[in-house]
């Protein structure tokens, strides 16, 4: 059962499957559905800043840049508004822009020409300033410009500008046809007010401002909360605790709602405590709209966070608190869809997402897919980055290195890199480009960044490059195996070669005649009852036999081996010869006495030396084996003092040279098996008078450390 199955997982089917499986997995995500690719890199002078906006709704944005100059102390600002690459106008504005995003567009009038408006300072007086092109037989062609005075801004205790300006939107709050710019301006670290929510009308020119309040409201949110046609203003509190001795003071978080004339929809309502924050959006349940409230304490001893829901009156309905295992600190409440508001978010800053029902109970949780899971986000931005009608999500990570941009139910994330850690802003617009993809794009102090937003072409591919990767990876397999099948047959093929030569070796070697004398020997000593002599001799040819048959299946063997078997042997071949000749055998200490070797290698050339050079001669021979082991080489040495070569080929009828042929072969053979070339050298000996004294061999082995 067990080598069925091994037979079924290492089939190239099966094997191919986990590499793949692998590979895809570490694959970039370049396959996903929707894909963000650089187009431009610039540099932008450090006194503009680049914004794209389809003013008159033709497919095509226009290229709008703010800049700021200085001269003799005074600031001075001017708005230039390109047509087609061809600049209109270039209207003066009074004082300088804030950083990030001071502004918004909107078509009050409805005349299907946006307008732009930013917030300027100049002195201690904050401005709201309406820059609006005027087309010319529809081509745009000047621009109107119109300042509006909001409120006066302290400074900070180290001398700063103190203020930052929320965009709210353009809508009609009093349903008289025309719209109202509503906007937040919310100081920070001087402890003065204005912390106000204003709406500017600019058909009756008039300023609607919040109630005085040491709590402003961020980021906020028009929506019709009540169902009466008129929208309310909501939004985002924090207690900073640095506007005290002021009405709603902004040692604790609030929640607040605005009437459609800027007043309290109901009385302010404490939630949270010292350094918390809340976070409130629209949530629509069926047809009815309530108030969802995300409370994140960051003081020990507090109560937890926790999300709640309020109706219109401001009446706690529900209220669920939060897993303190959860990244808290860095959640986002978020309704996806700006118009319905019906499904209830919370980002978490290490991008997991939990969604809840309307009673706050969390029913759903996913992560989104991004590539380096380390990422820590901060609050996303919405944009409709490819003009479908649903706004996209840009959600920058912490390190200001990349942005993520997935769509508004959080699916199909892609990443774009945007080194921007350290800058003093950020900011982002859409360039539209007619019958062309719309890009994105981003500027960072003086960096910006043109990005391409679409679908992704290799997203339907994926499979078919999928299958390609297990495909390749199939093939790759299959051709290891059949080339090591093929490997084998030839490695089975040259062993049962080698093995067959060795066969007829050993066959020459032990023949017939040889073990006849061997047993007519010890019949004879039997006979004289020398049995000590008998047995000895037995014990020999036993041996002999022995690791005849036991190495019958090897090809090589240890050294070790191989020296036992040709003392054996040469004992055997002395007695047969009546004592005849004498050897000896040295070994090198540095000789791995474990190296493998081709069986019978030694063997041959003594038994050539005992049958043609020792046996016809007339007086007592000798055989001397020398081992020795250096410069990554063993070199066996097997000398006689027999007549030599010549005179044995004269004399000796016997001699074939079928011996060295077979070695031969053997050790071609066993070169191709185991790339180990192993080599012989013969030498004839000479006296002073050139007469044969025997025969010298040195076999060469490579060593393989």
């Amino acid at each position: 059962m067990k080598k069925r199955i091994a037979h079924i997982l290492f089939k190239p089917l099966i094997l191919s499957l986990p590499f793949a499986i692998a590979i895809i997995l570490l694959l970039p995500p370049v396959f996903g559905r929707y894909r963000a690719k650089l187009i431009k890199k610039e540099i932008v002078a450090s006194t503009t800043k680049k914004i794209f906006h389809d003013f008159d709704h033709d497919g095509e944005s226009e290229e709008l840049w703010l800049m700021t100059e200085q001269s003799e102390g005074n600031i001075f600002s001017t708005v230039l508004i390109h047509v087609s690459g061809l600049l209109i106008d270039q209207p003066s504005l009074p004082g300088d822009f804030r950083p990030s995003r001071p502004y918004l567009f909107g078509d009050y009038d409805n005349n299907g020409i946006d307008e732009f408006y930013v917030t300027t300072h100049c002195n201690d007086s904050i401005f709201l300033n309406m820059v609006e092109p005027v087309a010319e037989n529809g081509v745009l062609k000047h621009i109107k410009h119109k300042v509006k005075y909001i409120c006066n801004y302290p400074l900070d205790k180290r001398g700063n500008i103190d203020y930052m300006m929320d965009a709210g939107g353009v809508e009609d709050l009093n349903c008289d046809g025309k719209k109202e710019i509503v906007f937040t301006l919310r100081t920070s670290w001087s402890g003065q007010p204005p912390r106000n929510t204003f709406a500017f009308d600019i058909k009756n020119d008039t300023v609607l401002s919040s109630p005085y309040s040491g709590t402003a409201i961020y980021h906020p949110i028009i929506y019709d909360i009540d169902g009466d046609r008129f929208p309310e203003i909501v939004g985002n509190t924090h207690a900073f605790k640095n506007c005290e001795n002021f009405p709603y003071s902004d040692t604790c978080t609030w929640l607040m709602v605005l009437d459609h004339k800027l007043h309290f929809l109901f009385d302010p309502i404490r939630i949270g405590t010292l350094h918390a924050s809340l976070q409130v959006t629209p949530f629509r349940v069926d047809t009815l709209t309530f108030l969802a409230a995300l409370n994140i304490e960051r003081s020990p001893g507090t109560p937890p966070s926790s999300i709640m829901l309020f109706n219109k009156y401001g009446k706690k309905i529900v209220s669920q608190p939060i897993s303190q295992e959860l990244d808290i600190e860095s959640s986002y409440l978020i309704t996806c869809d700006a118009l319905n508001r019906n499904l209830l978010y919370i980002l978490i800053g290490n991008g997991i997402i939990e969604q809840f029902d309307r009673n706050l109970n969390l029913f759903r949780k996913l992560r989104m897919k991004v590539w380096d899971f380390g990422l820590s986000l901060v609050a996303p931005y919405e944009e409709d980055l490819d003009l479908d009608g649903n706004k996209e999500f840009l959600i920058p990570t912490k390190d200001h290195q990349k942005i993520i941009l997935a769509r508004n139910d959080f699916t199909y994330p892609t990443i774009i890199d945007v080194p921007i850690l350290d800058t003093k802003w950020f900011d982002f617009s859409i360039k539209e480009n007619k019958d062309k993809r719309p890009e994105l794009y981003i500027q960072c102090d003086q960096s910006s960044y043109l990005f391409s937003y679409a679908k992704n072409p290799l997203y339907y591919l994926r499979f078919l490059i999928y299958a390609g990767i297990y495909a390749g990876f199939l093939l790759f397999i299959w051709l290891i195996q059949k080339t090591q099948q093929y490997r084998l047959k030839q490695k089975y093929a040259i062993e049962n070669e080698i093995a067959g030569l060795q066969m007829k070796s050993i066959q020459n070697q032990i023949d017939p005649h040889f073990t006849f004398n061997i047993l007519n020997s010890l019949g004879a000593l039997f006979y004289k009852n020398d049995p000590e002599k008998a047995n000895y001799l037995f014990s020999k040819y036993g041996k002999l036999l022995r690791n005849t048959i036991l190495n019958s299946d090897n090809i090589a063997i240890p050294l070790f081996e191989e020296i036992d078997y040709i003392t054996n042997y040469m004992e055997l071949e002395k007695y047969r010869t009546d004592d005849k000749f004498d050897y000896k055998i040295e070994i090198d200490k540095d000789v791995d006495m474990g190296m493998k070797i081709p069986k019978m290698i030694m063997h041959t050339f003594i038994e050539n030396a005992i049958k043609h050079g020792l046996k016809p001669l007339q007086k007592k021979g000798r055989i001397d084996i020398t081992i020795k082991a250096e410069n990554r080489q063993m070199t066996i040495s097997i000398s006689d003092n027999g007549i030599g070569r010549e005179k044995a080929q004269q004399s000796s009828q016997e001699s074939t040279g079928r011996g060295l042929n077979i070695l031969n072969q053997i050790l071609d053979l066993y070169f191709k098996l185991y790339k180990i070339k192993i080599r012989f050298d013969i030498t004839d000996l000479y006296d002073s008078s050139d007469q044969p004294i025997g025969t010298s061999v040195d076999i060469l082995i490579p060593i393989n450390t």
